[in-house]
């Protein structure tokens, strides 16, 4: 199983700094199956991060929404400790 973190980063309709979740490898292979359908219909649903903690993500308020791997300079909500 991967220990690579990878980046769910959310661009909010209302503008403002981009929000940056850490999600394991798993919760970004579910995630990038169901992505385009969650941003195009609202959906809210729970990520799970990281570092095991959740997050509900209220996709109605998303204007576009992307995966990709977490960088080690980029802080994000979610992230493990890092070593």
């Amino acid at each position: 199983m991967s220990t690579e973190q990878h980046a769910l980063t959310l661009h909010l309709v209302a503008g403002g700094s981009p929000i940056v979740l850490a999600v394991d490898h798993s919760t970004s292979e579910s995630l990038s199956g169901d992505l385009e359908s969650l941003v195009r219909d609202g959906d809210t649903t729970s990520i799970d991060l990281a570092d095991g903690g959740r997050m509900v993500v209220d996709f109605s308020t998303v204007a576009t929404a992307h995966l990709s791997e977490l960088r080690h300079s980029v802080t994000a909500y979610g992230q493990r400790a890092r070593r």
